[in-house]
């Protein structure tokens, strides 16, 4: 039985956000899960890709891509590591309770234990809020349509000058740091706007699908 705290970036709190209240439930950093280099378990920065799959099960692999298994604890900052929608979140809440793993999410006082309640209560909610939003009309005037919120910012890596772009390849091989291809980047998008730490993980979301091969580390390098 394994505890596993996994990191992800949300709307309301960023990974950096997210170590304090690691530190606090599991400072043991060998068990930390996330897209960060330095945490022992590379790539898994999704739930659900995280959970030992059937086929793992029915092999007998140890994957490190997939460390969590029946009968684990895992700690999430918030509910949006779950998924970004409604449906993910209540899809991997069902995954992780089928497969009996115990799931605790601190900011919620969230703790999905056998002799609880917690999951159901969880569920049924989040199913009401869904069937609630999805019953409401779209109200609208005549002809004229227009996205909720801010207008999206059109940020792309092939977009970038080869400077910028550099600073993200050197950032993804590992050369250098977050804060500093952060520098690099400031005032040098293509909109002259500000470098997000969302737009800065788009980017080296893209960057890392382009170039598969760039993050592959040697976990025993950073088995901290």
């Amino acid at each position: 039985m394994s505890e596993w705290w996994l990191f992800r970036n949300t709307r309301i709190e960023n990974i950096n956000e997210q170590y304090e209240i690691a530190r606090k439930h599991l400072p043991d950093t060998t068990h930390w899960l996330g897209s960060e280099h330095n945490y022992f378990y590379i790539k898994c920065c999704d739930v659900a890709r995280s959970v030992y799959s059937d086929s793992d099960i029915l092999k007998g692999d140890i994957s490190p891509r997939r460390p969590v298994q029946s009968g684990d604890t895992l700690y999430v900052a918030n509910i949006y590591v779950l998924g970004g929608t409604l449906p993910t979140i209540q899809k991997t809440l069902e995954l992780l309770h089928d497969r009996k793993i115990h799931l605790r999410i601190p900011s919620l006082g969230y703790d999905d234990k056998d002799d609880t309640h917690d999951h159901e209560l969880l569920s049924g909610t989040l199913s009401q809020i869904h069937n609630y939003r999805q019953a409401q009309p779209v109200e609208q005037l005549p002809g004229h349509r227009k996205a909720p919120g801010r207008p999206k910012r059109r940020i792309s890596l092939m977009s970038l000058q080869r400077k910028e772009f550099d600073a993200i390849e050197q950032y993804c091989l590992h050369k250098i740091t977050e804060r500093q291809a952060m520098k690099l980047l400031a005032g040098k998008l293509p909109d002259n706007k500000s470098i997000t730490r969302y737009i800065f993980r788009k980017l080296v979301d893209e960057y890392r699908k382009m170039f598969s091969d760039s993050d592959e580390i040697d976990a025993d390098q950073y088995n901290l």
